[in-house]
């Protein structure tokens, strides 16, 4: 619980984890730059957090946020005069969200654009008249 930042390389990673006391650990290794001598205790074991990478202007939305036409990427923005359609770019993905770079700010309200999957699915469990080929109300 010392609360240190300290940077580095990661040397070894094992193949297999291991299970002690009903503990799953993965033994990694580390090269740091610069450490106190004070801490170097052989064999020592901490919790640690190890960050990849830092995005410090962009931020995650839900991937159901962002569409995709000829033009490229964009968001829904809600506004006093309703929803506007506003261009980003777009980074990584991770899991369900992806990474907005540039087009709208972190606190702008972003409309959900529900796929023709979840659409369907909605439109099954409410019971709402399906329209298409075979669709629609028998009269």
């Amino acid at each position: 619980q010392l609360g240190l930042t300290l940077t580095g390389k990661g040397k070894r990673i094992s193949p297999v984890a291991e299970t002690s006391g009903g503990v799953t650990v993965i033994p990694v290794e580390f090269s740091f730059d610069q450490i106190p001598p004070s801490l170097v205790i052989p064999g020592l074991t901490c919790d640690v957090e190890i960050i990849i990478k830092e995005a410090t202007s962009s931020f995650f939305v839900p991937k159901e946020a962002v569409s995709q036409d000829q033009n490229g990427y964009y968001v829904m923005k809600q506004t006093p005069q309703g929803p506007q359609k506003v261009y980003v770019e777009v980074g990584e993905e991770l899991n369900d969200k992806i990474e907005i770079k540039k087009g709208v700010s972190e606190g702008d309200v972003l409309l959900l654009i529900p796929s023709q999957q979840e659409i369907q699915r909605l439109r099954t469990r409410q019971g709402l008249p399906m329209f298409g080929p075979g669709g629609g109300r028998a009269r």
